[in-house]
């Protein structure tokens, strides 16, 4: 599907010989990387939100292609043109060879070079791949292409998670652990990782390109905790420059390997801090019934890792339409990539520490579904010296209700301070 935005890291032979392995491995009993992202990404359940996470979608690349198409999509018609479906947008951006920001732009004739081609190549691996040299601030030099966050929030992410590439060739997969999340470099801050390529171990960084590009899904390790993390730091900077071997039958886990796969190191690295990501039902990676290497499969199926939540994803938008005496017309907007068929508003306005609680007495049902990229336009009314209008729904699957509410219309700039909490 995704042809000229793939890059090969191994012989084709190679990459058939591990297919052809890993539908003779009892990991073939579980369901495929691609088939846990279907049936998971669009609504979280309970045990997927753990202490010190807040409510919202899975890190997912359908949510960064959400958020360039709900941008370009209120660009485009603001005239009353019509704009390509999701599907359609995705599909011609993989068609485009294109970074994710210019392909956006192309569709209002003004493409902008928003990546730079002058730095030297670090490597022959993917242009998200850095080298092995560390660099307190990384020069320019060092990148294919400037990283490139325009549309989607990192905010989430923590120093230690799992980068898993869901769609690379032949979709085997491919692994990576963030090291830095806000690492300097000649092109300001940028999120870090350490990786086993071709080239061997080297640093590499996540972008928006990267994560739309290689299906990206990000995974956290249970028990893992920001003070572990200088000692997980000090194995995988010391495997920096050794080979890459894909003997996906061992076991590695020893800080003086000379050589790692992908998959083997981010596990090998996590034992070393106590936490085996290998671990399967129960299983620990090497027991009876979990033989074999650690895998990219491995680690995204594994008892030990959950997926991270993003902020923001999943709330409802609202803005002003217009005002006539006392009654705001007030635009509700999914911005997500699923329908929502539950949202409610309040038609009175309410006092902010209402809107924050749900403590409110004048609810009503939006009566239809709210499409994906759509909207709807609802009445709200004044009442007494309350200044707020809030809308919310909740994710049956969690218990998540998510609330949307603006404080301080101005009806002659058509603004508002909008905010986002959810209760649970």
């Amino acid at each position: 599907m995704k042809g000229s935005k793939k890059f090969t890291r191994l012989p084709l032979f190679v990459m058939v010989a591990i297919v052809a392995l890993f539908a003779s491995l009892e990991y073939a009993r579980s369901e495929t990387i691609i088939a846990k992202a279907e049936s998971s990404v669009q609504y979280n359940t309970t045990n997927e939100i753990e202490s010190g996470d807040f409510g919202g979608v899975v890190f997912d690349y359908r949510a960064v292609f959400a958020a360039y198409y709900a941008d370009a999509k209120e660009r485009y018609e603001v005239d009353g043109s019509e704009f390509i479906e999701f599907e359609t947008f995705c599909d011609n951006y993989y068609l485009s060879g294109m970074d994710i920001f210019n392909y956006t732009e192309s569709y209002f004739d003004n493409p902008i070079s928003f990546y730079s081609s002058s730095g030297s190549s670090a490597s022959s691996d993917a242009n998200y791949i850095l080298s092995k040299n560390k660099y307190d601030c990384t020069p320019a030099s060092e990148f294919d292409r400037k990283p490139l966050y325009t549309q989607y929030l990192y905010s989430s992410l923590q120093n230690g998670d799992l980068i898993c590439e869901t769609d690379t060739i032949m979709d085997i997969g491919h692994t990576a652990v963030v090291t830095d999340i806000n690492h300097d470099s000649d092109y300001g801050k940028y999120c870090q990782t350490i990786e086993a390529v071709a080239g061997g171990v080297q640093y590499g960084f996540l972008d928006d390109d990267r994560v739309v590009s290689f299906g990206v899904i990000v995974y956290r390790a249970r028990g893992f905790s920001q003070n572990k993390h200088s000692q997980l730091l000090e194995f995988l900077e010391k495997q920096l420059g050794k080979n890459y071997s894909l003997d996906i039958f061992r076991q590695n886990k020893s800080i003086d390997s000379t050589k790692w796969y992908c998959s083997e190191l981010a596990w090998a690295a996590f034992n070393y801090v106590g936490i085996d990501i290998g671990q399967l039902n129960g299983t620990p990676l090497g027991g009876s019934g979990n033989s074999g290497g650690c895998l990219p499969i491995t680690i995204e199926m594994s008892d030990n890792t959950y997926r991270v939540n993003i902020q923001g994803m999943q709330y409802l938008r609202i803005s002003i339409v217009s005002k006539s005496g006392t009654t705001w017309s007030i635009k509700i907007t999914n911005n997500n990539y699923f329908a929502i068929d539950n949202a409610k508003y309040n038609e009175r306005m309410c006092f902010e520490d209402d809107a924050k609680r749900l403590n409110i007495r004048h609810e009503k049902n939006i009566p239809t579904t709210i499409p994906r990229f759509s909207s709807v336009t609802v009445s709200i009314k004044e009442y007494l010296f309350a200044t707020c209008v809030v809308c919310y729904w909740e994710d049956v699957s969690s218990g998540i209700t998510y609330i949307t509410y603006g404080k301080e219309l101005n009806k002659n700039t058509k603004s508002m301070d909008v905010k986002y909490v959810y209760l649970e």
